[in-house]
């Protein structure tokens, strides 16, 4: 697959048999340290991989990358979660959101909360049977 030397590209699936060519000059791209990916991620990736929605691997070009910062590489990332779409920040373009039940006043709201943008949306409420 031929993918950018610096950029993001998504997967629902994690294939053992995945190689990236850059789309730049062809050359095979190699896996970047865990740790470095780690260290370098976007805040949104940031979140969602310490929410456990997503993995992350990075990949860099050898032949294009060779005088880039190594904190620069094209970041893959793999939804953990991608069928639960309820998940997903439409600010963050991330798994970065949880709903949480709030009570006020007797009645239930269903409020959608994103970790990353602080984001909060109202989905429904529900009176309290007494």
């Amino acid at each position: 697959m031929l993918v950018e030397p610096v950029g993001i590209s998504r997967a629902e699936i994690v294939s053992r048999n995945e190689t990236f060519r850059c789309n730049v000059c062809g050359r095979r791209m190699k896996e970047v340290e865990p740790e470095v990916v780690l260290a370098n991620l976007p805040l949104p990736q940031k979140v969602a991989h310490q929410l456990r929605r997503i993995r992350v691997a990075g990949w860099c070009c050898p032949g294009c990358q060779l005088y880039l910062d190594c904190s620069k590489f094209h970041l893959r990332v793999y939804s953990l979660n991608y069928w639960k779409q309820e998940k997903f920040c439409s600010v963050c373009q991330e798994f970065t959101v949880e709903t949480v039940e709030e009570v006020n006043s007797g009645q239930h709201l269903l409020i959608q909360k994103c970790y990353c943008c602080e984001l909060l949306k109202g989905l429904k409420e529900k009176e309290e049977s007494i």
